[in-house]
Protein backbone atom coordinates (compact mmCIF):
# COMPACT_ATOMS: atom_id res chain seq x y z
CA UNK A 1 0.00 0.00 0.00
CA UNK A 2 1.32 3.43 -0.97
CA UNK A 3 0.91 4.98 2.48
CA UNK A 4 2.25 8.45 1.73
CA UNK A 5 -0.38 9.08 -0.94
CA UNK A 6 -3.28 8.25 1.34
CA UNK A 7 -4.88 10.08 4.24
CA UNK A 8 -5.06 8.59 7.74
CA UNK A 9 -8.88 8.09 7.48
CA UNK A 10 -8.39 6.32 4.12
CA UNK A 11 -5.82 4.00 5.74
CA UNK A 12 -8.07 3.41 8.76
CA UNK A 13 -10.96 2.54 6.40
CA UNK A 14 -8.72 -0.22 4.98
CA UNK A 15 -8.02 -1.48 8.52
CA UNK A 16 -11.78 -1.75 9.18
CA UNK A 17 -12.04 -4.15 6.24
CA UNK A 18 -9.31 -6.38 7.74
CA UNK A 19 -10.23 -6.26 11.44
CA UNK A 20 -13.91 -5.26 11.81
CA UNK A 21 -14.43 -7.24 15.02
CA UNK A 22 -11.13 -6.36 16.72
CA UNK A 23 -11.42 -4.16 19.80
CA UNK A 24 -10.17 -0.69 18.91
CA UNK A 25 -10.66 1.11 22.24
CA UNK A 26 -10.75 -0.16 25.81
CA UNK A 27 -11.64 2.51 28.34
CA UNK A 28 -13.30 3.25 31.69
CA UNK A 29 -16.82 4.67 31.66
CA UNK A 30 -17.86 7.40 34.11
CA UNK A 31 -18.53 4.73 36.76
CA UNK A 32 -15.07 3.19 36.31
CA UNK A 33 -16.31 0.08 34.48
CA UNK A 34 -14.19 -1.29 31.61
CA UNK A 35 -15.84 -0.82 28.21
CA UNK A 36 -14.77 -1.71 24.68
CA UNK A 37 -15.71 -0.76 21.12
CA UNK A 38 -14.70 -2.65 17.96
CA UNK A 39 -13.31 -1.23 14.72
CA UNK A 40 -16.60 -1.54 12.84
CA UNK A 41 -18.57 0.24 15.56
CA UNK A 42 -15.92 2.95 15.84
CA UNK A 43 -15.96 3.72 12.11
CA UNK A 44 -19.77 3.66 11.99
CA UNK A 45 -19.69 6.39 14.66
CA UNK A 46 -17.12 8.31 12.58
CA UNK A 47 -19.37 8.16 9.50
CA UNK A 48 -22.50 9.02 11.48
CA UNK A 49 -20.87 12.00 13.23
CA UNK A 50 -19.49 13.27 9.90
CA UNK A 51 -22.95 12.98 8.29
CA UNK A 52 -24.48 14.79 11.28
CA UNK A 53 -21.96 17.63 10.87
CA UNK A 54 -22.93 17.84 7.19
CA UNK A 55 -26.60 18.27 8.16
CA UNK A 56 -25.57 21.12 10.49
CA UNK A 57 -23.45 22.74 7.75
CA UNK A 58 -20.30 22.13 9.83
CA UNK A 59 -18.49 19.63 7.60
CA UNK A 60 -15.16 20.87 6.23
CA UNK A 61 -14.96 23.56 8.94
CA UNK A 62 -12.59 24.40 11.80
CA UNK A 63 -13.38 22.37 14.93
CA UNK A 64 -11.97 23.14 18.39
CA UNK A 65 -12.31 20.34 20.96
CA UNK A 66 -11.88 20.80 24.72
CA UNK A 67 -11.84 17.28 26.11
CA UNK A 68 -9.66 14.73 27.82
CA UNK A 69 -8.90 11.53 25.87
CA UNK A 70 -12.05 9.56 25.15
CA UNK A 71 -13.56 7.62 22.25
CA UNK A 72 -15.69 10.63 21.21
CA UNK A 73 -12.55 12.77 20.88
CA UNK A 74 -11.01 10.21 18.52
CA UNK A 75 -14.26 9.79 16.55
CA UNK A 76 -14.73 13.53 16.03
CA UNK A 77 -11.09 14.02 14.92
CA UNK A 78 -11.38 11.15 12.40
CA UNK A 79 -14.76 12.46 11.15
CA UNK A 80 -13.30 15.94 10.67
CA UNK A 81 -10.20 14.64 8.87
CA UNK A 82 -12.28 12.39 6.61
CA UNK A 83 -14.66 15.15 5.54
CA UNK A 84 -12.20 17.96 4.80
CA UNK A 85 -12.26 19.75 8.15
CA UNK A 86 -9.46 21.10 10.33
CA UNK A 87 -9.25 20.02 13.99
CA UNK A 88 -7.58 21.58 17.02
CA UNK A 89 -7.84 19.95 20.45
CA UNK A 90 -6.90 20.76 24.05
CA UNK A 91 -7.41 18.88 27.33
CA UNK A 92 -9.71 20.12 30.11
CA UNK A 93 -6.78 21.26 32.29
CA UNK A 94 -5.24 23.42 29.52
CA UNK A 95 -4.64 26.99 30.87
CA UNK A 96 -7.60 29.29 30.20
CA UNK A 97 -5.39 32.23 29.20
CA UNK A 98 -3.62 30.26 26.46
CA UNK A 99 -6.89 28.66 25.37
CA UNK A 100 -8.39 32.11 24.85
CA UNK A 101 -5.37 33.18 22.75
CA UNK A 102 -5.68 30.01 20.65
CA UNK A 103 -9.44 30.51 20.22
CA UNK A 104 -8.85 34.03 18.92
CA UNK A 105 -6.06 32.88 16.57
CA UNK A 106 -8.02 30.04 14.97
CA UNK A 107 -11.54 31.47 15.23
CA UNK A 108 -13.24 28.03 15.19
CA UNK A 109 -16.53 27.42 13.37
CA UNK A 110 -17.76 25.12 16.15
CA UNK A 111 -16.60 23.71 19.48
CA UNK A 112 -16.91 20.20 20.94
CA UNK A 113 -16.90 19.92 24.74
CA UNK A 114 -16.48 16.68 26.67
CA UNK A 115 -18.43 17.40 29.86
CA UNK A 116 -19.23 19.91 32.59
CA UNK A 117 -15.53 20.49 33.30
CA UNK A 118 -14.91 21.35 29.63
CA UNK A 119 -17.96 23.64 29.57
CA UNK A 120 -16.74 25.51 32.68
CA UNK A 121 -13.33 25.96 31.02
CA UNK A 122 -14.96 27.20 27.80
CA UNK A 123 -17.15 29.70 29.64
CA UNK A 124 -14.17 30.90 31.70
CA UNK A 125 -12.36 32.16 28.59
CA UNK A 126 -15.25 34.52 27.82
CA UNK A 127 -15.54 34.10 24.06
CA UNK A 128 -18.49 34.33 21.68
CA UNK A 129 -21.73 32.63 22.71
CA UNK A 130 -22.68 32.33 19.03
CA UNK A 131 -20.29 29.49 18.17
CA UNK A 132 -22.22 26.17 17.83
CA UNK A 133 -21.47 23.73 20.67
CA UNK A 134 -21.54 19.91 20.67
CA UNK A 135 -21.36 18.07 24.02
CA UNK A 136 -19.90 14.56 24.27
CA UNK A 137 -21.40 13.96 27.74
CA UNK A 138 -24.20 16.41 28.63
CA UNK A 139 -24.74 14.98 32.17
CA UNK A 140 -25.65 17.73 34.61
CA UNK A 141 -25.51 20.49 31.98
CA UNK A 142 -28.38 22.80 31.03
CA UNK A 143 -27.65 22.84 27.32
CA UNK A 144 -27.42 26.38 25.95
CA UNK A 145 -29.74 27.33 23.08
CA UNK A 146 -28.76 25.65 19.82
CA UNK A 147 -26.27 23.23 21.43
CA UNK A 148 -26.30 19.56 20.36
CA UNK A 149 -25.14 16.35 21.99
CA UNK A 150 -22.70 13.98 20.31
CA UNK A 151 -25.35 11.27 20.38
CA UNK A 152 -27.94 13.49 18.66
CA UNK A 153 -25.46 14.47 15.94
CA UNK A 154 -24.60 10.77 15.36
CA UNK A 155 -28.27 9.70 15.40
CA UNK A 156 -29.35 12.33 12.87
CA UNK A 157 -26.28 11.54 10.74
CA UNK A 158 -27.01 7.80 10.82
CA UNK A 159 -30.61 8.41 9.75
CA UNK A 160 -29.42 10.66 6.92
CA UNK A 161 -26.92 8.01 5.74
CA UNK A 162 -29.61 5.33 5.65
CA UNK A 163 -31.94 7.54 3.59
CA UNK A 164 -29.42 8.93 1.12
CA UNK A 165 -26.05 8.18 -0.38
CA UNK A 166 -23.08 8.44 1.96
CA UNK A 167 -21.45 11.86 1.53
CA UNK A 168 -18.65 10.90 3.96
CA UNK A 169 -17.48 8.06 1.70
CA UNK A 170 -17.32 10.51 -1.24
CA UNK A 171 -15.42 13.08 0.83
CA UNK A 172 -13.07 10.36 2.07
CA UNK A 173 -12.25 9.27 -1.49
CA UNK A 174 -11.72 12.83 -2.68
CA UNK A 175 -9.35 13.85 0.18
CA UNK A 176 -5.91 14.68 -1.18
CA UNK A 177 -2.61 14.08 0.65
CA UNK A 178 -1.64 17.75 0.41
CA UNK A 179 -4.93 19.04 1.92
CA UNK A 180 -4.55 20.72 5.35
CA UNK A 181 -6.19 18.73 8.16
CA UNK A 182 -5.06 19.79 11.66
CA UNK A 183 -3.46 22.66 13.58
CA UNK A 184 -1.03 21.62 16.31
CA UNK A 185 0.15 24.32 18.70
CA UNK A 186 3.79 24.47 19.77
CA UNK A 187 4.61 24.22 23.46
CA UNK A 188 5.27 27.95 23.72
CA UNK A 189 8.89 27.75 24.91
CA UNK A 190 9.75 30.72 22.67
CA UNK A 191 6.75 32.86 23.61
CA UNK A 192 3.09 32.50 22.68
CA UNK A 193 2.21 29.04 21.27
CA UNK A 194 2.16 29.07 17.47
CA UNK A 195 -0.29 27.06 15.39
CA UNK A 196 1.35 24.71 12.89
CA UNK A 197 -0.92 23.69 10.01
CA UNK A 198 -0.30 20.07 8.99
CA UNK A 199 -1.45 18.22 5.89
CA UNK A 200 -2.74 14.65 5.61
CA UNK A 201 0.60 13.70 4.08
CA UNK A 202 2.55 15.07 7.06
CA UNK A 203 0.60 12.71 9.32
CA UNK A 204 0.34 9.58 7.18
CA UNK A 205 4.03 9.73 6.20
CA UNK A 206 5.21 10.18 9.80
CA UNK A 207 3.12 7.43 11.37
CA UNK A 208 3.70 4.84 8.62
CA UNK A 209 7.47 5.48 8.35
CA UNK A 210 7.85 5.21 12.11
CA UNK A 211 5.94 1.91 12.11
CA UNK A 212 8.33 0.50 9.48
CA UNK A 213 11.42 1.57 11.41
CA UNK A 214 10.40 0.06 14.74
CA UNK A 215 9.08 -3.15 13.09
CA UNK A 216 5.56 -2.97 14.44
CA UNK A 217 3.30 -5.91 13.68
CA UNK A 218 -0.49 -5.78 13.47
CA UNK A 219 -2.91 -6.29 16.35
CA UNK A 220 -0.70 -5.28 19.28
CA UNK A 221 -1.93 -3.41 22.37
CA UNK A 222 -1.12 0.29 22.75
CA UNK A 223 -1.43 1.91 26.17
CA UNK A 224 -2.27 5.59 25.71
CA UNK A 225 -1.92 8.11 28.53
CA UNK A 226 -0.82 11.39 26.91
CA UNK A 227 -3.36 13.75 25.38
CA UNK A 228 -3.92 13.70 21.61
CA UNK A 229 -3.03 17.38 21.37
CA UNK A 230 0.60 16.22 21.57
CA UNK A 231 1.72 15.50 18.02
CA UNK A 232 3.66 12.41 19.15
CA UNK A 233 0.59 10.95 20.82
CA UNK A 234 -1.64 11.81 17.85
CA UNK A 235 0.76 10.00 15.50
CA UNK A 236 0.94 7.01 17.88
CA UNK A 237 -2.86 6.74 18.02
CA UNK A 238 -3.10 6.97 14.21
CA UNK A 239 -0.34 4.38 13.85
CA UNK A 240 -2.24 2.06 16.21
CA UNK A 241 -5.50 2.58 14.27
CA UNK A 242 -3.80 1.86 10.93
CA UNK A 243 -2.36 -1.41 12.31
CA UNK A 244 -5.50 -2.74 13.96
CA UNK A 245 -4.29 -2.27 17.55
CA UNK A 246 -6.32 -2.32 20.74
CA UNK A 247 -5.85 1.16 22.23
CA UNK A 248 -6.22 1.19 26.00
CA UNK A 249 -7.09 4.68 27.23
CA UNK A 250 -5.26 5.37 30.48
CA UNK A 251 -4.03 8.51 32.25
CA UNK A 252 -0.96 9.48 34.26
CA UNK A 253 -2.63 8.63 37.64
CA UNK A 254 -3.94 5.28 36.28
CA UNK A 255 -0.84 4.30 34.30
CA UNK A 256 0.87 2.13 36.90
CA UNK A 257 -2.29 0.11 37.61
CA UNK A 258 -3.05 -0.28 33.89
CA UNK A 259 0.47 -1.42 33.01
CA UNK A 260 0.14 -4.22 35.56
CA UNK A 261 -3.33 -5.16 34.32
CA UNK A 262 -2.56 -5.12 30.59
CA UNK A 263 1.08 -6.30 30.79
Amino acid sequence: SDFENKTVPQLVAETIEMYPEHVVYEYRDVKGRTRTINYRGYFESVKNFAAGLTLLGLNGKKMLIISDNCVELSVSIMASMGSGGIDIEKENAYPAGELKQIFNIINPDFVCLQNNESYDKYRSIGVSEKVPLIFFDPTGINLPAGARTFRDVCDSGGLHRRRRDDSFTKALRSSKPEDPTTIVFTSGTTGTPKGVLLSHQNLSFACTEFAKNVYLVDSEIYLSFLHMRHIGEKLAIFMALIHGYRIVLSSIPELREDMGKIR
